[in-house]
């Protein structure tokens, strides 16, 4: 995921590399069915994921809401009603020159663009809201899915 963005160095006092070498904790995988129940699913694993490698409260909503627009949107608009997908979220701890700490975290179907069914209001928002509380968002979309990669704002962590 991304290490070309960053030079890993090992985190002090957390044993392991971040990205090297054994990853645990510092990374999070998980594969959700593409339903409703998906982005509070998604929300709960990763904010729990968040507090275990201790990242700063003030910034872990801004990475649990990101991921779960990411989430939302891909249950929502990536397959067809009563086809049963999956959408999987990946997200790793980087830490970078001077100390600054990241996420990363990528959020991915194997499904099609789908217009809504209905046209609410309030939808079609979720990439504006990632794009606003992430330093950075990709989306790529191919012949096989959406892969959707947003990097935290940057925190700095003490030694």
């Amino acid at each position: 995921m991304d290490a070309e963005l960053y030079a890993f160095e090992p985190r002090s006092g957390r044993g392991a590399g971040v990205l090297s070498g054994s990853v645990a904790p510092y990374s999070f995988g998980e594969i959700f069915p593409a339903h409703d129940l998906a982005p509070a699913l998604a929300r709960r694993r990763l904010h729990a994921w968040l507090d275990a490698v201790h990242w700063p409260t003030d910034s872990r909503d801004d990475v649990v809401l990101a991921a779960s627009e990411a989430v939302s949107n891909a249950a929502e608009h990536a397959y067809s009603p009563g086809r049963e997908r999956d959408i999987t979220v990946h997200a790793a701890l980087v830490v970078g020159p001077s100390n600054i700490e990241r996420v990363i975290v990528s959020v991915a179907d194997s499904g099609r663009w789908r217009e809504p069914l209905v046209e609410h209001h309030a939808q079609r928002r979720g990439l504006q809201i990632m794009r606003a509380v992430t330093d950075e968002l990709r989306l790529e979309m191919t012949s096989v899915g959406t892969r959707i990669k947003m990097i935290s704002r940057p925190v700095r962590q003490p030694r």
